[in-house]
């Protein structure tokens, strides 16, 4: 898995942005969205701390500046702690490790100050990919999972960004197993990729220019060229800033068509955000919107212009202004058909829209409070009949997570709270009917980020209650709660853990209604170094069913609180670093401490 949904910063950051079905852009490592998982968090469709920075939410802070000094902590004598992995785990690499994310394929990526970036597969088998100090080169801020690949930046510059270190441009490497080795992928790259869900195809924002590197191009690559003809800018001179506050880039694959939304650099300024389609060998441009809304992927609740299907037929596009009309259009570019006008959100809640895999229909909420829904025919043109699904009297304030049948949703009419950034209220809905069961009612509670809604089945939501705030050693904000799971098909709630558990997360493995989760969250204590390696806590893994109202099965105690479940749902890789245990750190490595994998029970 990647990050955790309820790390926030400073301030409460668990709305998901207006957001559309697809997943696929990264600068960082980070959680997966509505759709099998490509990266993007910015269109994550979870009440979460997905905040549309990409990948930013690790549960380390984002300009973490690498392994702590082991000669820096708090507590203890180190003779005191004891690392137990689970029977039957392979050590990976000892000492204290940042694990930096794990591929779609399943090799985890990890750093260390000696080693620099290293993948290992489900079998504890390491590769070296990227050089670290002291031999010079690589930190762990620029490398991250994304697909079934691993970006890093080297021979790069940086700038401070509100007294912080960014990246400027560097050369861009892309590493997978298919490849076998790192391979450059663009030069002056800001470190921003986007890939189709089946990581065949790469987009990336290239060649940067000026001092603070504004401006540059987007180019695309079929995974199968990277190594021999390379990649092709389809976009020059555009805005490539991700921090811009209307001109920040977003670019989306529908099957083997690219759709991007930039602005030009024009004399006096820049152009308004224009949706483009891209296809066909020589990718070909089609304009599907021009003068679209503003895209700023950093804000709150945030804005985005334009939504992909998985199918390679339609997309939502959202045009500007306070009159801003929601459509949808064929990737050809013609049969723009209007779902809303204005498109928003009831005050104080989140605008959202969502396009389905297959196109059949997309989802909407509106400023009056109702929940819209669009039955979807055609392409180029397309055409769409618009109906009621939830009346504003309902007051839908904003949707948690899709099913991966995509019968049911979890939304929630209430506003967030403003401590934890979680609703009072969720709610199970049908969503050929419209009809609904309450999950939550008075209870601040939350779901696990969108791609862990429901179980992989479909068939039980899983969710949290009673959440409460956890400070955090970095300045953000952990919220742990009860664990709990409803029938989609009766509503019936099981209670697996109480909030006096402590639950922190859970993840819905494949293949049925399997859960891991881990309970008894300890947050780390504060280093002189700033943020610790791998969430800076821990917590005791389990096994679990949802069906079950019991807690199932413990087998790791006191591991760090970020864990990362195989693809198959049959392993897990997990670490130590127990100069982040709170209640007893210390200020050496600890015998046993480090990255492990092991088969599930």
């Amino acid at each position: 898995m990647y990050s955790r949904f309820r790390i926030a910063f400073p301030f409460a950051l668990l709305a998901p942005l207006a957001a559309g079905c697809g997943s696929n852009s990264s600068s960082g490592t980070g959680d997966s969205g509505g759709k099998p998982d490509t990266g993007v968090t910015h269109h994550d469709a979870g009440v979460s701390n997905d905040t549309g920075t990409p990948k930013h939410d690790t549960g380390t802070p984002k300009h973490d500046t690498g392994v702590p000094s082991q000669d820096t902590g708090t507590g203890g004598d180190a003779g005191t702690i004891t690392v137990t992995p689970a029977p039957g785990s392979k050590m990976i690499a000892s000492g204290i490790i940042q694990v930096l994310g794990k591929t779609n394929d399943d090799y985890l990526v990890f750093y260390d100050a000696t080693q620099g970036v290293s993948v290992a597969d489900k079998t504890g088998t390491v590769t070296q990919i990227a050089k670290g100090p002291p031999d010079g080169g690589l930190g762990p801020n620029f490398a991250y999972a994304l697909g079934n690949f691993v970006f890093f930046t080297v021979n790069y510059t940086t700038h401070s960004v509100s007294g912080q270190t960014e990246l400027l441009s560097g050369d861009l490497m892309v590493w997978s197993h298919t490849l076998g080795t790192a391979t450059k992928l663009a030069s002056k790259a800001v470190g921003q990729a986007y890939i189709a869900t089946d990581s065949s195809y790469i987009a990336y924002l290239d060649n940067a220019t000026g001092a603070t590197g504004t401006y540059g191009n987007l180019g695309v690559v079929a995974a199968a060229d990277i190594a021999t003809t390379g990649g092709t800018d389809v976009l020059t001179d555009i805005v490539i800033d991700t921090s811009s506050t209307t001109c920040a880039p977003i670019a989306e694959f529908s099957k083997t068509t690219l759709v991007a939304s930039a602005c030009q650099q024009i004399d006096g300024g820049n152009s308004p955000p224009t949706v483009t389609a891209f296809s066909g060998a020589a990718w070909t441009p089609t304009v599907l919107l021009a003068s679209a809304g503003p895209v700023n992927i950093s804000a709150f609740p945030g804005a985005l212009n334009f939504a992909v299907d998985t199918a390679g037929v339609n997309a939502l596009v959202l045009g500007s202004g306070a009159s801003a009309q929601l459509s949808v259009v064929g990737l050809g570019g013609t049969g723009l058909t209007s779902l809303l006008t204005p498109f928003g959100a009831i005050a104080n809640g989140t605008p959202y829209f969502y396009l389905s895999n297959a196109s059949a229909f997309a989802l909407f909420t509106e400023p009056s409070g109702a929940f819209g829904k669009a039955t979807i025919t055609g392409q180029d043109p397309t055409t769409a009949t618009v109906t009621t699904l939830v009346p504003a009297t309902s007051k839908v304030f904003g949707v948690a997570g899709i099913s991966p049948d995509e019968k049911y949703d979890v939304d929630y009419n209430t506003a967030l709270d403003s401590s934890t950034g979680s609703p009072s209220t969720l709610n199970l809905r049908n969503i050929a009917t419209g009809t609904s069961v309450p999950l939550l009612n008075n209870a601040i509670g939350n779901v696990f980020g969108s791609t862990n809604t429901f179980t992989a089945d479909s068939s039980y939501v899983v969710f949290t209650g009673d959440l409460t705030a956890v400070p955090q050693a970095n300045g953000g904000i952990a919220s742990v709660g009860s664990l709990q799971t409803a029938a989609v098909a009766t509503g019936t709630i099981n209670t697996l853990v109480p909030a006096s558990g402590k639950v922190w997360d859970s993840e819905s493995l494949a293949g049925g209604t399997k859960l891991l989760y881990n309970q008894n969250y300890v947050t780390g204590p504060t280093l002189s170094t700033g943020a610790l390696p791998n969430g800076g806590a821990t917590a005791d893994l389990y096994t679990a069913d949802a069906a079950m109202a019991s807690p199932g099965t413990l087998f790791i105690t006191g591991a760090d609180a970020n864990y990362y479940a195989t693809s198959d749902g049959k392993s897990v890789f997990y670490s130590f670093t127990q100069l982040a245990a709170g209640d007893g750190g210390t200020a050496s490595v600890v015998a046993g401490d480090g990255v492990y994998v092991v088969a599930l029970p």
